[in-house]
Order: C-alpha cells, then structure tokens, then sequence
C-alpha cells in the first residue's frame, strides 16, 4: 500500500466507508425488503474497487481493480432477486473471477514450487468441487448447468492459483476459501434446501473474502517491493 492517494486521507475515507457499508447491508438483511439495497450493496466492493484504482498503474493491479468492480456489478444484479437476471449476475461473477486469475498468473509464471501441501491442496479443492457439482448440478435446470458449471470451474481455478505462488502470507488463499464458502451455501440454499438464517452468514464470509484478497495482494506486492 505505498501509494500516496491509497495511503492518503482519500484511501483512507474509501475503505471506512466500505467497512460500514457492509455492516449497513448485513445489518438490512435482517429488514428485507429494504428499498434501495441494490445500491446500497454496491457500496461495500465497489468502494474496493475504487481504491484499488487509486493505486500505481500496474497489469495485476488493474486485474484486481476491474475483478471488483465486477463483483460489485454482480452484486447489484443478483440483490434485485429477479430469476431472469441471476445468470447476469453469476456472469458478473465469473468476469470477476477471471480478472483475479489474471492477477495471480503473472506470479504463478515465476515459478512454482511444488510440495506435499500444494498438492493436497490442489486435490482437496478438486474433490470439493465434484462434491458440491454432483450435489448441485442435477437440481439445476438444463439451461443453466452449462453456465453454472464453467463458474465452478473458475472459482475452483483461482483458489488453487492462490496458493502455486508460494506468497509469504496466507490472507489471498483464505480470502478466496472464505468467498468459496460463500457461494457454496448461497448454491445449496438457493437450489438444494434452505438453510435457515444462511443470508447472515454468507455476506460476511463474501465480503471478508473480497477484503482478504485485496489486502493479502497488497501486503504481497508491499513485502516484495
């Protein structure tokens, strides 16, 4: 984070306002119906996304910029809760996704070093998305298994990228896990069974995984500048 305008009083104001703007929609979940919130759940990413924008110009960095700002988007879409605009969402989602493999490739490509760790990560991330595809996939409705599918295949590609890197910390790799997390509960209570009082849960663990993969890409960048 050592750009003045990230590390100025203006980065500052974007990331509090972000903060408090996820509490505020975490806090609307519970009064739903709530006019507005679409708008008001753009705030909390998108802020994200605006203070990434703020920071030096670089490929990676724009990567995870735009990954944001199109979560955001997504985020916008699929709180309007309209059935005939949820793959317009997941499409917001998964442009996101593939902006943040961008962002990891170019460290992936400097070499990987492969360890019993890794390679049980890679299969246990593997295995977990068969399981949730053959839990999710028969209840879904023959348009949507194609879309839906190439999405898993995306957010089970960047947490493996993650972690081939070898980056000092861990905050990437849990963000990541966090944002799995998340969407795995928003499938299964969306297509499989409802699970009561999943919508306090899954914003959350959503959020905080967006927040840990910025701020684990920075804390990289900061350590290996």
């Amino acid at each position: 984070m050592d750009n003045s305008k990230q590390s100025g009083s203006l980065g500052k104001a974007l990331l509090l306002l972000s903060v408090l703007f996820a509490i505020a929609f975490w806090v609307s979940i519970y009064f739903q119906p709530v006019p507005g919130s679409p708008v008001l759940k753009w705030f909390p990413v998108g802020l994200l996304s605006l203070y990434m924008f703020l920071g030096p110009k670089s490929k990676q960095r724009w990567a995870l910029a735009f990954g944001l700002f199109f979560h955001s988007v997504g985020d916008v879409i699929l709180d309007f809760k309209q059935e005939n605009l949820f793959l317009v969402a997941v499409g917001g989602f998964l442009i996101g996704h593939l902006c943040y493999i961008v962002m990891l490739l170019p460290d992936v490509r400097r070499g990987v070093e492969w360890t019993k760790g890794k390679v049980g990560f890679l299969l246990g991330i593997l295995g977990y998305a068969v399981l949730i595809g053959w839990i999710l996939l028969p209840k879904l409705a023959p348009g949507m298994i194609p879309p839906l599918a190439v999405y898993m295949i995306a957010i089970a590609a960047m947490v493996v990228l993650t972690v081939l890197p070898g980056y000092r910390g861990k905050w990437i790799t849990a963000g990541a896990l966090l944002y799995m997390g998340s969407d795995t509960l928003i499938a299964y209570n969306q297509f499989v069974s409802h699970v009561p009082g999943s919508h306090y849960i899954t914003w959350p663990a959503y959020y905080g995984g967006q927040a840990l993969i910025m701020i684990g890409f920075l804390r990289e960048k900061s350590l290996s500048s």
